[in-house]
């Protein structure tokens, strides 16, 4: 009888632990929205004569976005041995979107993850290796293109940004390089706990991606690609609301917004991404409400696109798990 009392289930925790990231999301961008209206920042915005053309620009280049971030995936895939097709790669890239509102923490990467493992037997681990590497090339090449647009802008039109900005910049770039040039992976590091797992894991990816120099050099021009397709798309949002900006502040502005990849405690990085944003969009001269409406423009593009598409591929990326080649080799 005493057995089976402690093998009860709790059933308050779990619900209260799955609420609470939404909560978060909610009460971030309800805060955030709420002290723009007190401060009056909103008031030099007018929703109602959006540019609906630029609207159509953004949702095209989101659609690349989510092309671009499908075609990582695709590139370290191959590195595993598996060619990925296009509807597969594209597909896990719209359909990680609906899983990361679903599962607020990462579940974009366990639903990546999970097919792979599914459809091609690929080990979850070395996954996340291998994606946990790629943060450390957006980090790289985020912080060095940020750099480059500071001393760019302050060399020719005499532009400055606050310190913080250029600090965490330096820090975006100079961490990646670091792990790039030295074998960190050979430090007697601890490897209790999730944060440390997660380091290994990086670190062991890392290591298999530096060491391969023509995978090292597609990442970082896809992910500099993306982050002009990201820049484009702040730019057209903003455009939309009738807010004319200098394309090199919407880029530096796109690179600042990539620090919201720490950050996954609400669905989707929902409040968190808009108060990066509003606050980026004032590290390279734009007003708060700027960045937070053309964040909130991307948003309701993101969503559209993934609640219309999504849903479809899940259903065809579910039926092609049906075809794995070993079912012993694939695990729930």
């Amino acid at each position: 009888m005493g057995a089976a009392n402690a093998m009860e289930p709790q059933p308050k925790r779990r619900p209260l632990r799955a609420i609470i990231p939404y909560a978060l999301g909610i009460a971030s961008i309800g805060a955030l929205i709420f002290y723009l209206w007190r401060s009056h920042l909103l008031d030099g915005i007018d929703f109602q004569t959006i540019r609906w053309n630029y609207v159509g620009i953004a949702l095209l280049s989101e659609i690349i976005v989510f092309a671009l971030r499908g075609m990582i995936l695709a590139l370290f895939a191959g590195a595993a041995g598996i060619r990925l097709r296009v509807f597969e790669w594209f597909g896990l890239s719209v359909a990680s979107q609906v899983s990361n509102l679903m599962v607020p923490v990462s579940g974009g990467i366990m639903a990546r993850a999970g097919y792979l493992k599914l459809r091609y037997g690929l080990p979850v681990s070395h996954f996340s290796a291998l994606f946990a590497a790629s943060y450390l090339i957006i980090f790289l090449v985020s912080g060095v293109s940020g750099l480059i647009l500071i001393l760019i802008s302050a060399l020719t039109a005499g532009q400055t940004v606050p310190w913080i900005a250029g600090v965490l910049l330096m820090l975006m770039a100079t961490g990646p390089a670091v792990i790039l040039v030295l074998p960190l992976e050979r430090l007697p590091l601890p490897k209790e706990g999730r944060v440390m797992n997660w380091i290994h894991a990086a670190l062991s990816g890392w290591k298999e991606i530096r060491t391969d120099t023509p995978l090292l050099a597609k990442q970082v021009i896809i992910v500099t690609l993306l982050q002009l397709m990201q820049a484009v798309s702040l730019y057209a949002s903003l455009y939309a609301l009738g807010i004319i900006v200098p394309f090199d502040r919407t880029l530096l502005m796109g690179v600042l917004t990539n620090l919201t990849n720490f950050v996954r405690i609400t669905p989707g990085a929902l409040g968190v991404r808009e108060s990066i944003t509003a606050l980026a969009a004032q590290f390279v001269g734009f007003r708060a409400a700027e960045g937070l409406a053309a964040a909130l423009v991307i948003r309701l593009v993101d969503w559209a696109i993934a609640f219309s598409a999504g849903p479809i591929f899940m259903i065809v990326l579910a039926r092609h798990t049906q075809n794995a080649p070993a079912p012993e080799e694939a695990a729930p």
